[in-house]
């Protein structure tokens, strides 16, 4: 008996230490290894072991592969209970991915209410206590966020909304980041709060964030974008709040402000240039509220305005920004099923997109734009939570099962729920003949919690 347990340790150790070598498979071989492989199969090898996310994220920089990967999407995931967060490639052969949850706090919840060059933006729910954070899903980074309670906004939502704490991504409209290398202390973090009517600024590790005063209640952001080194703000204006708020570069300083040691103050100065969203409507838009339609259905009544409602984007492609306006079909559904609980759902589906290129140099006195029939051999991703814009030859595959959908001069787009609209809706617009394709049905959905979003994989850390 003893010498089977010997002969038995004898083999378990050498199929160990036979195991034990492949973590140490040296570095310019997995590089030959990763020649021969596309970027999200270097994605997968990276999660097998720290020594070769290491190793990976070494070839990748050395290499300077930098052309933007095909985005990924974010599917809703749950909070409470889910291990991993699931991707999908609309590229290649349409594949799911599989990746690691970080480590929430004991009994929280996570929410992911943002994504932003390669970084998920999370929320770590514990009852009352709310910790926002950048978490990597690849590299398994996670980067603290100053505590909200460091937001003016967020104490008022908390009186006005106690109930909403968990739906975190109502209150965290957009978070940009000005560097997919969120590390380093020149990056800098945007965030979009509260019924848009917050600008507020920080760095990964600050102890609180810094707010933009030119953007309140009267005049809020829709959307921010950093373009050329400077975050341009995608502001709603009318004809006589343009004469207040002077749509010039502003400077603004970002940190923690150590004033009292000069030579340990590491703040950052960022330009920040605000932009009329109506400089588009001059430039030939077709938005016009339509004609009312209502249609009654046993039991639903649905009242439908044609081309009644947008929503704006900000997009930079290849050094240009861009303004994009989602037009949309807007109406109340009247839901009255088996006389029980009677109400309006508020309802909107995609009726067309229009693309605006900002005047490049332009002042205040000379803000225009000029509108766009065509991206050339561009692909447009746009949502509230993140936009891009990537070449369509990324999105060249021999074994690709979307070749219908994945071309040039159109725009994916996603719509998920929010505290005013139960549409979830997700598709391509073709800008050369205006087709949409949905990807699913336009779906109703009172889960508020997990949003879809786009995400372009950054494993160069």
């Amino acid at each position: 008996m003893q010498n089977l347990i010997v002969k038995s340790w004898k083999k378990q150790k050498k199929i160990k230490d036979y195991t034990s070598l492949w973590d140490q498979i040296p570095t310019e071989i997995l590089g030959r290894i990763m020649d021969r492989l596309n970027l999200h199969n270097c994605v997968r090898l990276s999660v097998v072991c720290k020594s070769w996310r290491s190793s990976v994220s070494l070839v990748l920089n050395q290499n300077k592969k930098t052309s933007p990967p095909w985005p990924w999407l974010l599917l809703p995931h749950d909070q409470t209970g889910a291990k991993y967060l699931k991707f999908f490639d609309f590229s290649g052969a349409g594949s799911f991915y599989n990746l690691p949850l970080p480590k929430g706090s004991s009994g929280s919840s996570l929410y992911c209410s943002g994504s932003s060059k390669g970084w998920l933006v999370m929320g770590d729910c514990t009852g009352v206590n709310l910790t926002l954070f950048l978490f990597n899903p690849i590299s398994g980074i996670r980067l603290e966020l100053p505590p909200l309670e460091t937001v003016p906004a967020f104490r008022r939502y908390l009186k006005e909304y106690p109930e909403c704490l968990r739906h975190i991504t109502e209150f965290v409209w957009k978070i940009e980041l000005s560097s997919s290398d969120a590390s380093s202390p020149t990056c800098i973090v945007t965030a979009i709060f509260y019924d848009r009517a917050t600008l507020a600024l920080c760095r990964p590790g600050d102890k609180s964030w810094t707010i933009f005063p030119q953007v309140s209640e009267n005049h809020g952001c829709m959307d921010v974008l950093f373009c050329n080194g400077i975050l341009h703000a995608l502001v709603f204006l009318d004809d006589d709040e343009r004469l207040e708020i002077p749509l010039v570069t502003h400077t603004m300083r970002v940190g923690d402000h150590i004033d009292d040691d000069p030579d340990q103050d590491q703040d950052v100065v960022v330009l920040i240039k605000l932009i009329n969203h109506h400089i588009s409507f001059n430039a030939g838009s077709c938005f016009v509220p339509g004609n009312e339609n209502i249609v009654d259905e046993p039991q639903l009544s649905l009242v439908t305005e044609i081309n009644s409602a947008f929503t704006s984007y900000l997009v930079e492609s290849d050094g240009q920004l861009l303004i994009l306006h989602r037009i949309l079909n807007y109406g109340f559904l009247f839901m009255d099923i088996n006389g029980e609980n009677p109400h309006y759902m508020k309802t909107t589906q995609l009726s067309k997109i229009e693309v605006y290129k900002v005047d490049e140099h332009m002042s205040s006195a000379t803000a225009s734009s000029t509108k766009l029939d065509s991206l050339g051999d561009k692909i447009l991703f746009i949502s509230q939570r993140v936009s891009l814009s990537i070449p369509a030859a990324v999105s060249t595959s021999t074994d690709s099962n979307h070749g219908d959908l994945i071309k040039k001069n159109c725009i994916f787009y996603l719509k998920n729920v929010d505290i005013t609209d139960m549409t979830r809706e997700c598709g391509v617009f073709s800008c050369e003949d205006g087709r949409i394709v949905r990807l699913f049905p336009t779906s109703l959905t009172y889960t508020r919690d997990s949003h879809m979003l786009w995400f372009s994989p950054n494993i160069y850390i």
